[in-house]
């Protein structure tokens, strides 16, 4: 590995890195280090259901990603989401557009409003960070379920109205862990690098920044991105991830592909489950998010609760699993029992009503922080998001003119 780079990223997540493949197409040299734990009971992320809706990877991804090289969209091929469905005590909804509106006029017209607060945010940010100002019309519950599930956090805004029915119009869905691989190899193809190690510290000498600190070595570079939030960030809880292996033939009829089940017992949030099947066995994956309250003594604890839960849930969606369940897995997302930044998640994402671009995209000393939370709302689509906001003020801040920029209406 080099000692020097243009831009250094650590952390887990996907803005960081989607910034440094940007800037590695610009020409920058950038090391990403994945600091996720890949040994963790041989659970990676994969089979997490990571949903863009059709417009925002058509209009917008395919084609910024697509510029840096084309096989990284001839590999990464998203699959499309065929059945779509909430499930609610005694009542389960198909979701489509031709179910709740005699003709698609709404819908697109609010695919094309939500898509255009997505264009003019790549190098705006405030743009979708003052959008959930916007008025949501009266909705039914098992709308603000799917809604409230498809966000990372906990509340319901005009912005995730907004997706929500931008997903009317198709949704895609992403492995993970293929998106970070594929940017991964794109870096190593454009002179930076990508590495997975467990631990990345950053070396200050008093406030200024000196270096990252990589199994004893210490690399340096021009500009700075870690996840790592700060004394002052608190999380509400956070986000489960699991995995479910089962023999195929226990899996419903007619269950679709992605469904938000209402919470179970004493659960908070709905559980966004993505199906996945195969001739002998299935995997059905499961995503929800978990208050950490301080009814229990640790996060461990409160994780194992979570655990059982969530399969309790599960039985009463799919009969008789047990007699025909594989394994069950789940993702550690504590680390020192605190919760793991990209783990992490907040109830309520507020917004200042007036704020500086250089406070909203923070950056102390040439460090700029990979805050999925600032578009928390979007889940996968703010994590892409806010990697390209990310490398646009890089460039900015290098007084480059050719940012990131798409039209995406």
């Amino acid at each position: 590995m080099k000692k020097t780079f243009d831009i250094i990223g650590t952390g887990e997540g996907l803005s960081g890195l989607v910034a440094c493949a940007l800037l590695a197409g610009k020409g920058f040299a950038c090391l990403w280090i994945d600091t996720s734990n890949r040994e963790e009971s041989g659970l990676v992320q994969k089979n997490i259901p990571s949903l863009i809706t059709t417009g925002f990877w058509e209009q917008g991804l395919r084609q910024i990603l697509g510029s840096l090289d084309t096989s990284i969209i001839e590999t990464l091929r998203p699959n499309k989401i065929q059945l779509m469905q909430s499930i609610m005590p005694g009542k389960r909804v198909t979701i489509q557009p031709q179910d709740q509106y005699e003709d698609l006029v709404l819908p697109k017209k609010i695919q094309r409003r939500y898509l255009g607060v997505i264009g003019r945010s790549m190098t705006r940010p405030m743009s979708l960070a003052h959008a959930p100002w916007g008025f949501i019309p009266a909705i039914e519950p098992w709308e603000r379920q799917f809604i409230s599930g498809l966000s990372r956090a906990g509340d319901v805004s005009y912005i995730t109205y907004l997706r929500y029915m931008a997903s009317l119009m198709g949704m895609y869905k992403l492995d993970y862990q293929q998106i970070k691989d594929v940017l991964g190899s794109y870096l190593h193809i454009a002179k930076g690098e990508y590495v997975c190690n467990g631990k990345a510290d950053l070396i200050y000498n008093k406030k200024e920044i000196k270096g990252v600190s990589v199994n004893g070595s210490t690399i340096t570079s021009r500009y700075y991105m870690t996840e790592e939030p700060g004394l002052s960030y608190t999380p509400d809880g956070f986000i489960f991830y699991g995995r479910c292996k089962l023999e195929s033939e226990v899996i419903p009829v007619g269950m679709g592909d992605l469904l938000v089940l209402s919470p179970g017992c004493d659960m908070d949030y709905p559980l966004v489950l993505s199906v996945e099947r195969g001739h002998q066995t299935s995997v059905v994956s499961v995503v929800t998010k978990v208050k950490a309250d301080n009814g229990l003594t640790s996060l461990l604890e409160k994780f194992s609760w979570a655990s059982g839960m969530i399969m309790k849930r599960l039985r009463e969606v799919i009969p008789f699993m047990d007699e025909f369940l594989v394994s069950f897995d789940a993702m550690d997302p504590f680390e020192n029992n605190a919760i793991r930044p990209w783990f992490s998640f907040n109830e309520n994402v507020r917004t200042p009503w007036i704020f500086p671009v250089k406070r909203y995209i923070k950056v102390v000393d040439r460090v700029y922080t990979c805050d999925r939370m600032k578009f928390a709302r979007l889940d996968i689509e703010g994590e892409f998001l806010w990697g390209i906001c990310l490398a646009n003020e890089i460039l900015k801040e290098l007084n480059r003119s050719d940012l990131i920029t798409k039209k995406m209406v």
